[in-house]
Parts: structure tokens; sequence; C-alpha cells
């Protein structure tokens, strides 16, 4: 989600802003949403100030209780 909010990361990857993704419909669909909600004028447009993008290591959420998993792992392994 970095490119609803980064300029620089978009115009450096302008030619696959995810070229670490094959190219399928799950990627079509994630590229299609973000121009639709960051095309002015459109519909769905949402204003710079209230795009938010979460991120956590390799890109999910990790549940905080009643032990975070990055503490928890450790000590099974």
């Amino acid at each position: 989600m970095m490119l609803l909010h980064n300029d620089r990361l978009m115009a450096t990857s302008a030619a696959d802003p995810l070229p670490s993704w094959n190219n399928g419909p799950t990627k079509q669909r994630l590229l299609a949403f973000i121009a639709k909600v960051t095309e002015e004028g459109s519909g769905s447009f949402v204003p710079r100030a209230e795009r938010i993008a979460v991120h956590d290591n390799d890109g999910t959420l990790w549940p905080e209780n009643p032990m975070p998993f990055q503490a928890a792992f450790p000590s099974t392994n």
C-alpha cells in the first residue's frame, strides 16, 4: 500500500509497482482499486489526507494478546 502515499516509490516503480507479485487476478484487482481511489473525480476517490495504510513485517497484522507472536515464537524453537 505504500503506493498510496509515497510518490517517490510510485515514480521509481511506475513500470511495475508490484514486481515481486505474480501477474494474476489479485494483483490486477489491487492495482485497479488503487487507481480508482487515487483518481481525482472518481466516485471512489479518497483524498490523500484520508488514506491510511497499515504495515507490519510481512504485510500481515499480528495479534498482540495474550503475548505478541514475536515474543512467543523464539520460545518455541
